[in-house]
């Protein structure tokens, strides 16, 4: 519910921008100068959330997927985003780590020990690391077979070293 609130909102100041201040009565008339004048006078109005790119884009690829819109999309998700540092997940500092690693060792699971060692030292999410079967191990070469699911789609290899090895 608070959800379709939101699009909603999004929607609406969007399309009263492109309605009155840039004078467009046609869908195929709005392009990506429209959408970056749109997120200027956002950010002018001191609006700091970037949800309105997902909310306008996402109806503009509905709006394709019934065939009422033949054109590109107008909205680029990473040129009209108002966040130009995306988060990302911060690196844990050696001694963090150090308190990870003997949290998980004192509880002497091994299987917790090894899921630990794969994610510190291949990069794995959580859900790969859940994902690995014994053949997908080679330990000749030191590395896992990542299969599907992955984020982006495509299995892959990645290496492993001495932690993983021992466990």
């Amino acid at each position: 519910k608070q959800t379709l609130t939101a699009v909603r909102t999004s929607l609406c100041g969007f399309f009263r921008h492109v309605v009155k201040v840039e004078g467009v009565q046609k869908l195929v008339d709005i392009g990506p100068r429209i959408v970056g004048r749109f997120r200027a006078a956002e950010k002018k109005r001191g609006m700091t959330s970037s949800n309105w790119v997902s909310h306008v884009r996402t109806f503009f690829n509905w709006l394709a997927d019934e065939e009422r819109f033949e054109l590109r999309n107008p909205v680029t998700k990473s040129f009209h985003s108002n966040d130009k540092n995306p988060r990302t997940r911060q690196p844990y500092e050696d001694p963090q780590m150090d308190t990870l690693r003997q949290i998980v060792e004192s509880s002497g699971n091994t299987q917790l020990m090894l899921m630990f060692a794969i994610g510190e030292e291949s990069g794995l999410r959580n859900s790969e690391v859940c994902n690995i079967r014994l053949s997908d191990i080679d330990l000749s070469k030191q590395t896992i077979f990542v299969r599907l699911p992955t984020k982006n789609g495509e299995p892959r290899t990645v290496p492993f070293h001495n932690r993983v090895k021992k466990y």
